[in-house]
């Protein structure tokens, strides 16, 4: 498990400085800490109720909240995923006939 200091002067960009940056959201910045762990600058509030452990452990990626840095973001840790290429090599056949089904409820429900 990879150790984070911060200080109360702690900038992001120090924080992240060295570090593979791997993806950005509207609120939240990846950064690689290693092979199976990832560091979260973030400014969304759905974070925060993550790492509280509200939500079912199941649906959701367990996220460890670190610390604040001084602008107001929150930094969080979590387990590093593997980026799936193709969705339908990644799943058993069975479960790509259940997400194409779903695919297709969904595509009726939106509106014209």
């Amino acid at each position: 498990m990879t150790i984070i200091e911060i200080t109360d002067n702690t900038t992001k960009r120090q924080l992240v400085k060295g570090l593979q940056k791997l993806g950005k959201g509207l609120f939240t910045e990846c950064f690689a800490l290693s092979d199976s762990e990832v560091l979260l600058v973030s400014e969304d509030p759905l974070k925060e109720v993550y790492s509280m452990g509200w939500l079912c452990d199941t649906l959701f990626p367990v996220t460890e909240k670190v610390d604040y840095l001084s602008s107001g973001e929150s930094i969080y840790k979590m387990k590093r995923y593997t980026k799936v290429s193709s969705l339908k090599n990644s799943l058993e056949a069975e479960q790509y006939e259940i997400y194409k089904t779903l695919r297709k409820a969904q595509d009726a429900l939106k509106y014209p």
